[in-house]
């Protein structure tokens, strides 16, 4: 197998020729995000692929394999969650000095590295958040290019997200944010699952809110909620709780009664 080793990585505008050569030569290969810098030398890759189908051809995302992220997910398809309806994900402590943009002519170039925050830093943050929740029908961002450093390319981002479905979302980064923050957040209607300084939480509604909110009786009631710590590991096999018997991962359980009105 080939791959593009993380520990030293070929600058981006490689990976399209050394993938080619790899697949002529009916190596498989794996490639270290981005897969190219330009849309055409993807396509230039994608089509060399096509030609020798016989080697395993495929982009590094391991995110989809921790632990954190497989839960979560778990959530979601199993219901827990209910219908998603707000996302909203912080990433802002990639923090990166005029030093490191120096250290490669190709860094933080549009010929060179084909973007900034949004194409080195967060690629397997827009792969989690498509994995997770699907993609999104309608995308508008606003890109600073070079806020915080002397670069041509975009260091700060704040992005708005529709869903089919009618949820919204928001993803927002930066490089030149300190101390930065890194929370993600999704709601939906049984509840709101916050992964943030490595902790997973799920508050759980207990009742659906538009079921609730349909049939309550007054005007400031709130759904009792139980509030949940999911441990970040798994669990050995024979320690897991059966999938007949819940959807939700292994768990804390603290159970809350509604918060007083307030307005």
């Amino acid at each position: 197998m080939t791959l593009t080793p993380s520990s030293s990585p070929p600058p981006h505008y490689q990976h399209t020729t050394l993938g080619i050569a790899a697949l002529e030569a009916g190596r498989h290969v794996m490639v270290e995000k981005p897969i190219s810098v330009h849309k055409a030398d993807a396509e230039r890759l994608l089509a060399a692929h096509q030609r020798h189908p016989q080697p395993v051809f495929a982009a590094m995302f391991q995110l989809r394999t921790e632990p954190r992220y497989l839960k979560i997910r778990r959530l979601i398809q199993g219901g827990e969650l209910g219908a998603l309806v707000r996302v909203s994900w912080i990433i802002t402590d990639w923090f990166r000095t005029e030093v490191y943009y120096a250290s490669g002519g190709w860094r933080a170039t549009w010929k060179g590295e084909g973007g900034g925050v949004l194409l080195n830093q967060c690629p397997h943050n827009l792969d989690i958040l498509q994995w997770l929740c699907g993609m999104p029908a309608r995308v508008r961002g606003f890109c600073q290019l070079g806020r915080y450093h002397h670069i041509e390319v975009e260091d700060n981002v704040t992005a708005y997200l529709e869903w089919a479905s009618g949820a919204t979302g928001v993803f927002i980064t930066s490089t030149g944010e300190a101390p930065g923050t890194n929370r993600f957040e999704l709601c939906g209607t049984r509840g709101k699952v916050v992964l943030e300084n490595n902790r997973l939480t799920f508050t759980r509604n207990e009742t659906d809110m538009v079921e609730f909110s349909r049939d309550a009786r007054t005007g400031f009631a709130r759904p009792e909620v139980w509030n949940i710590d999911i441990p970040l590991t798994t669990p050995p096999p024979s320690t897991r709780r059966s999938p007949r018997t819940s959807s939700m991962p292994s768990s804390t359980v603290r159970r809350s009664s509604p918060r007083p009105p307030r307005g």
